[in-house]
This record gives C-alpha cells, structure tokens and sequence, in this order.
C-alpha cells in the first residue's frame, strides 16, 4: 500500500486479510455513514489487484449501494471505482 506522499507501507498477509474483513463489516452494518462507506471502498479496490476475489464482491455491493443508498459523494466514489476497474 502506498500513501499520497508515496511512502510504501508493507502489510503483512494476515494484517491485510484483517482490513478486508472489517472493511467488508463496516459497509455492510446498517448506520455505517457515507464517509466510512466510501473509505472502506477505496481500501477495497486498493487491495482488489493482491486479492482477486475482492473484485467480484466489491462490484456487487457497488451494484446494491448504488440502488440503496444513491447520495452524491457515494455516487461519485462508487462511479469512479467502478471506471478504474475497466
């Protein structure tokens, strides 16, 4: 993973497994605000290319948020994601 500024941070498998459970938790708990929402997508789709399978899941909670919860700064994010993944 890396950070604006460039700096690479190494995570472990088990660390990175970690986030990718919680992310998926935190999207999918019911109050969980836009804000988390969409930072949980973007550690998603920074991870989809070292954990394949992430990809499928993400697109269809992508696919269901979009239906349920159209705000703009999710539409936006989502819309995104989903421009980068083609």
């Amino acid at each position: 993973m890396t950070s604006k500024k460039n700096k690479e941070y190494t995570l472990g498998n088990e660390a990175e497994e970690e986030i990718i459970e919680y992310s998926f938790q935190w999207m999918i708990a019911p109050p969980c605000p836009v804000a988390v929402l969409v930072n949980c997508l973007d550690i998603l789709n920074n991870l989809r290319k070292k954990h394949p399978w992430i990809q499928e899941e993400l697109k269809a909670q992508i696919n269901y948020f979009q239906r349920t919860k159209p705000s703009p700064a999710l539409m936006s994010r989502t819309n995104k994601i989903m421009q980068q993944k083609n």
